[in-house]
């Protein structure tokens, strides 16, 4: 199984797509089998960008709904 580090840019990026990046994540991602894998460092940061500069409600959602992944363990989420 392939896994992916994503990290605040990439989240940030993927979640709005007004970002200069947006399509490019969502391409990269897509294009790249296996699974997600993400620190809860990262979660904690990429909330707090979110929050401070999209503040749409279904953003935040998005980033609460990968913190509670069922297939998460401490310190680190993974996310297919």
């Amino acid at each position: 199984m392939d896994y992916s580090y994503v990290d605040t840019s990439a989240w940030v990026a993927l979640a709005d797509s007004a970002e200069a990046s947006h399509d490019r994540v969502a391409a990269a991602l897509r294009d790249r089998p296996g699974c997600r894998v993400t620190s809860d460092h990262v979660l904690h940061e990429t909330w707090t960008v979110m929050t401070e500069t999209v503040k749409h409600p279904s953003v935040v959602r998005g980033v609460e709904h990968v913190a509670q992944a069922p297939n998460s363990v401490p310190g680190f989420r993974v996310r297919p």
